[in-house]
Formats: C-alpha cells, sequence, structure tokens
C-alpha cells in the first residue's frame, strides 16, 4: 500500500518551472522549516535554514514575523544552531543585532527589537480568561469569516460572539492564553487537535490535486498556526509522537522530502533558474506564443491582457502571426534608427550606424511584428510592425530611476545598486497593456557593466554575494551577465516596478511565452469552468463543443438545479450598515424554484442572464410586500433601494419580467 503525500508544500509548488528567484526562494525555504517545527522536526529545519545560510553567505529575514517564529522555534526546541550563536564575522546575519563588533543572538532583547502585536489578543485584567480562550478556539474553529481573515492583522467581533475587540486569533495565540493562565492541559488539547487538522487539510488538497497555488497553501497555514509568533505552543512537545502517527509522518519521509529540498536549493543557488523555453529556436517560440495567445482569445469570457480581439472576430481567428518582414524593410528601419554622434570628439554631422540584434531580425523574418487588429502599434500589442518601431521610449526610460538590479532591495537594500542612466534604446512592442519593450543598445549596456565591475570589485564579501544573487536572477549569472551585449527593459506607465532582461531572446524565453503560455492555461480552465456551469442550468447536458450562444440550448426554459438562495441587494452605500447588520431583510430568489429562461451571457467572466417569468415575479413581489409592511419604519430604506434598482417603489410592483446575471 502506498504512503499517503506529507502534509506540507511540494517543492514543485515552491520551486515551479521558470519561476523561482534566489530572494523568493529563501522566504519560502524559512516557511518550510517553520513547518516542520511545528510538525516536530527540529533538526530536519535547521538542515534547510543551515544550508540557505551557507548558500548565501549568510541568512536574511524576510518578515518580522518570520524572523521571531524561528528565534521561538530555535529555543523552544533547544536546538539553535551554532552558527547563530556562534556566528561568523563573514556570513551576515540580516535581521540579527550587532553587539560588540560581531553578529550575535540575545534572547532577551528578542521581543524588544521584533516586536510583539500577537499580544493584543491577550486579554485585559479582571476577564474570565479561561472562558475567553475557549471561545476564542471555538471561534477559530467555527465562523468561516474569522478563518478567512485571521493573518490580515485584526477581525473585529460581530455582536456578542467573543468580548476580545481586536484579536489576532491564530492557535499559537490561543495556546499563549491558556499558559498564561497556567492551564497548560487546554492548551495541548487545542495543539493535539488543530495542528492535525490543518495539516491534514494541506494534504487533502494535495491528493485532490486542487489546482492551488503556493501562496494560497502558504495562507493556510499561517492564517490558523501563525507559525509560533507567541511563544508558548514551542515549549509544549507532548503532543509530537501522537501528532506523527495521525498524519502518518516518519522521520524518513521527512528526510527524503529535505533532501529534495536541498538539492533544489543548491541547484538554483550555482546555476540559476530552469525554464523550459530556454534554448528552443526562435520560430518555436513564437509557435509557443501565437498558439497560446489564440487558445486565450477563443475563449470570450477570459480577461487577460494583451492581443484582445473583439468578439465578431473570434469565430474566425486561428493566428495572430503576419507576412514576414522583408531583409529590405529591416534594412530600410535600421539606416532609420541611426542616432546623431553625442561626443564632443566626434566630427560635425556624423552618426551612430545601428543593426538589430540577430535574434529579433530572425523573429521579423517570420512575422512582422505580433498585434490584434488593424494597429501595428495598439496598445494590447505584444510587438509592433517594424513600421512602428522607434526611438520614442528614450525619454521615458532616462525619466526614471532604472538600475541593473532592480531585485537588489528584495535581496539585501544595503547593497549599492548600479544605475542604468538615459540609455540609448528602441521601442519595439507594448507589452500587452499600454508600456513599451526597449531595446538598449550594446553602447548603453557596456556603460553600464563598467560600472558594475567598479561597483563588484569595491563590495566585501557578503555584498558580492548579493550581486551574484542579483545576477543569477535576472541574467543567469555575473559571468553570462558580463557576456550580455542587448538588453531589454519593460515599461508600463501604470506599473512602477522595473522589468529587465539580458536579450531579446532573454525575455522571451523568461517573460513573453511563460506569460502567454499562462494565459493559455487560465483560458482553458475558464473555459472548462463555462462548460460545467451551463450543465448544472439545463434539463440535458449541453454538447461539449458548442458555445453558450447559437447551441441547442440557448434560450430554452429550464429548472435551476441550484439550491442556494440569491438576494437583489441595495447598489448604494447609504443603507449599506442597516443591510449587513440585519435591521433590512432581504427578499430571496430561490432559483431551485424558480421558473427561468437562459437569454445570454452577462459582462464579467463566467456570468450568465436569466429571465424570471411573471408568475415567479408575483410570488417575489408578494413577499416583498409582506417585509416592507411588517418593518414600516424601514419603508424608507426599502423605497430607496427600490429607486437604485428599479426607478422607484411604485415602479418595482409593476415588474412583470425580473432579469437576474448570475
Amino acid at each position: 500500500m502506498s504512503k499517503a503525500p506529507l502534509p506540507l508544500i511540494p517543492w514543485e509548488k515552491i520551486f515551479p518551472s521558470g519561476e523561482p528567484r534566489c530572494v523568493h526562494v529563501s522566504q519560502a525555504v524559512q516557511e518550510v522549516a517553520l513547518d516542520l517545527f511545528i510538525l516536530g522536526f527540529p533538526s530536519q529545519a535547521n538542515r534547510l535554514l543551515s544550508t540557505l545560510h551557507e548558500t548565501m553567505n549568510g541568512l536574511t529575514f524576510h518578515h518580522r514575523e518570520t524572523e521571531l517564529a524561528i528565534y521561538n522555534a530555535w529555543e523552544g526546541s533547544g536546538s539553535t544552531p551554532d552558527w547563530i550563536t556562534n556566528p561568523s564575522p563573514e556570513k551576515t546575519i540580516v535581521g540579527f543585532w550587532w553587539n560588540d563588533g560581531k553578529w550575535s543572538w540575545n534572547s532577551e532583547e528578542k521581543e524588544q527589537t521584533l516586536g510583539n502585536d500577537w499580544r493584543y489578543a491577550l486579554p485585559e485584567k479582571g476577564q474570565n480568561v479561561t472562558e475567553l480562550a475557549q471561545q476564542a478556539s471555538e471561534y477559530l474553529t467555527k465562523h468561516k469569516r474569522a478563518q478567512e481573515n485571521i493573518g490580515n492583522g485584526q477581525i473585529i467581533s460581530q455582536g456578542d460572539e467573543i468580548d476580545i475587540d481586536r484579536i489576532y486569533m491564530t492557535l499559537d495565540v490561543v495556546v499563549q492564553i491558556f499558559v498564561e493562565q497556567g492551564d497548560e492541559k487546554s492548551a495541548r488539547d487545542v495543539l493535539g487537535i488543530r495542528i492535525p487538522q490543518i495539516y491534514r487539510q494541506i494534504r487533502q488538497r494535495i491528493i485532490e490535486k486542487f489546482p492551488t497555488e503556493k501562496d494560497q497553501l502558504r495562507r493556510h497555514i499561517t492564517a490558523r498556526t501563525g507559525e509560533g509568533k507567541a511563544p508558548a505552543m514551542w515549549k509544549i512537545n507532548d503532543h509530537i509522537e501522537a501528532l506523527h502517527k495521525s498524519l502518518h509522518i516518519d522521520a524518513e519521509s521527512i528526510e527524503t522530502y529535505v533532501d529534495d529540498g536541498i538539492d533544489r536549493v543548491e541547484r538554483l543557488f550555482s546555476k540559476g533558474e530552469s525554464s523550459p523555453y530556454v534554448g528552443k529556436p526562435i520560430a518555436g517560440l513564437i509557435r509557443i506564443l501565437d498558439e497560446s495567445y489564440v487558445t486565450a482569445r477563443k475563449v470570450p469570457t477570459y480577461e487577460g491582457p494583451g492581443m484582445l480581439v473583439e468578439k465578431k472576430d473570434i469565430e474566425n481567428l486561428t493566428t495572430f502571426l503576419r507576412s514576414p518582414a522583408t531583409d529590405d524593410e529591416i534594412a530600410e528601419l535600421e539606416k532609420k534608427l541611426a542616432r546623431p554622434a553625442d561626443n564632443e570628439d566626434e566630427a560635425a554631422g556624423a552618426v551612430h550606424a545601428f543593426q538589430f540584434p540577430e535574434d529579433y531580425k530572425e523573429f521579423l523574418r517570420i512575422t512582422n511584428g505580433f498585434y490584434s487588429g488593424d494597429q501595428p502599434t495598439g496598445q494590447t500589442s505584444i510587438f509592433h510592425g517594424h513600421a512602428g518601431v522607434d526611438r520614442s521610449a528614450e525619454d521615458v526610460i532616462g525619466g526614471y530611476d532604472y538600475t541593473l538590479f532592480p531585485n537588489l532591495i528584495d535581496i539585501d537594500d544595503n547593497v549599492t545598486d548600479v544605475p542604468l542612466d538615459f540609455p540609448h534604446c528602441v521601442t519595439i512592442g507594448a507589452g500587452g497593456d499600454e508600456g513599451y519593450i526597449c531595446l538598449i543598445e550594446p553602447e548603453s549596456v557596456r556603460e553600464t557593466l563598467a560600472e558594475f565591475e567598479k561597483a563588484y570589485a569595491e563590495a566585501g564579501v557578503r555584498e558580492k554575494r548579493m550581486y551574484e544573487f542579483a545576477a543569477m536572477d535576472l541574467y543567469g549569472g555575473v559571468e553570462k551577465l558580463r557576456e550580455t551585449e542587448w538588453m531589454v527593459v519593460v515599461v508600463y506607465h501604470w506599473d512602477t516596478n522595473q522589468y529587465i532582461y539580458g536579450g531579446f531572446r532573454e525575455y522571451l524565453e523568461r517573460e513573453a511565452v511563460p506569460f502567454a503560455v499562462r494565459q493559455g492555461k487560465e483560458a482553458a480552465e475558464e473555459a472548462e469552468k463555462l462548460a460545467r456551469k451551463k450543465k448544472r442550468y439545463y434539463d440535458g447536458n449541453a454538447p461539449e463543443d458548442s458555445a453558450l450562444q447559437g447551441d441547442d440550448n440557448y434560450g430554452r426554459a429550464g429548472w435551476s438545479k441550484l439550491e442556494d438562495e440569491f438576494y437583489k441587494e441595495p447598489v448604494s452605500d447609504w443603507d449599506e450598515d442597516q443591510w449587513e447588520s440585519g435591521d433590512l431583510q432581504p427578499v430571496p430568489i430561490r432559483l431551485g424554484g424558480t421558473r427561468n429562461f437562459l437569454i445570454g451571457e452577462g459582462p464579467h467572466e463566467n456570468d450568465l442572464i436569466f429571465s424570471i417569468e411573471p408568475q415567479n415575479v408575483a410570488s417575489l413581489l408578494r413577499i416583498f410586500e409582506e417585509y416592507a409592511q411588517a418593518r414600516e419604519r424601514k419603508n424608507t430604506v426599502y423605497r430607496l433601494a427600490a429607486l437604485d434598482l428599479y426607478g422607484d417603489l411604485e415602479k418595482l410592483r409593476e415588474v412583470k419580467w425580473l432579469v437576474l446575471v448570475f
């Protein structure tokens, strides 16, 4: 019999192909280490943290909460590594303290430095703490709204359900409340019940292959456990053996999981990210780009950015590729892009000849641009046709404080970045969303790399390693960066982030093609959702290959299979509080017993439009009149709601048919 999967986020979700960055991996691995501490495997957790410490020439904590939780875990499990208690001066720990000329760890200073916001959950003097803690634990377990908001800072209590006005009601805080009142039995009980529940849910999502991303799984854990920012949970460990039995986990399986993680970390930090598109021919990359966007645009309800088409053109859409540009057209464009001399030593009237990199020329010879409709320079196009390529973005690029390593601030904001000052560049596209894709010319690249070499030579051991990580993330390493001749910078007027790539091919491999593939995949999933949704509304199944418009079931009367209740709520803000507080009674439209006709698609993804027949509308209005009369003091509010939705109260009373968008 095969073993059940570990209740831990799979490494393939943590290291998705083509996406990992050193800084993001470091953060994710620290979070996995906290899972291992919670599950009672401190030595394996420290193996992961030690790997980060060695490969990163120190350890950077990215969140104060993560740092505090790891401190607590080390202290509670008695497993503080030697590289923390006796740190090497050459391996900086970002987030710890500098004492007497060296990095050190001091338990007494810990909470004062890191903060303790979780203590807002602790009760005030005179409150019945045991009862309060029990209420808190029940609230955490039973109330979906509370669970969804845990981890977002605070929850404001509703009514009299709980006596704490502001709570950070995670598992570690509930345990802390019990322990501080001397009730360790209740603390053990909470840990023994809730931890298996939380990690069982993670396992179930893995088994059922939920399309859940790593960040969603992580939020599920963090929002419920708190990951141990409140320290008491780390001092209780007599539930661990039962926990292992309950979750069917053992040290051997954990070791295998940790070995795999260490191998991935070391490979990433030594070789950089892997991508399934690296090394593919330009023609192959363009084919994937085209097929992915065609797939995305064939789904009318999918609203991803780039390559937008009108609904009337969807049916006949087969490709976005254009006729190739000729060699004469490319040569004429290069001549147009030559620029005047900008050096005082150069002769008057001299120009700098311009030649495109070979990979971009190859692209133009395959397709003269990649855009939708008849606008080669349209703002939803990816790449312009040759006639739209110009130098229009030079002033835009020069107006921003762009740098060679925009990711350095995430890795270590104490390391000086290298400016990318007013580079010479040509604009070759809009990036799909009102932007500029700019090819930075070799002269400007050489000037920037010369500044990098100067900064790198003057950097200390730690700073050199940070430059190396930044170069690994963006360019594939320092050596590859040194070989770079052209760069691509992508700018969006609505986005302050900077996006930079080591050439045109690298932009295709690392961003343009992976983004298009994701859009195609999301659109395909959207189409499947719509097909499933259609089937729920019909007596019989709709044909698998039919679009909603034009198929045999479109406009056919059907009985909804839904059991839920849907409400027509006021749209304005004036009565929102009264409505949410229950002072107003919404009128239910029970689709399970309502005769309706499917008449079209709504304005948003997955929306369907139904008309509700007169006899059902009459029934709804009778219910409304009963509510309005019973709550005469709120009649004005109902009248205003009717004004928002139907024109006024009298018009509502005259309605024969209703249209419902769902």
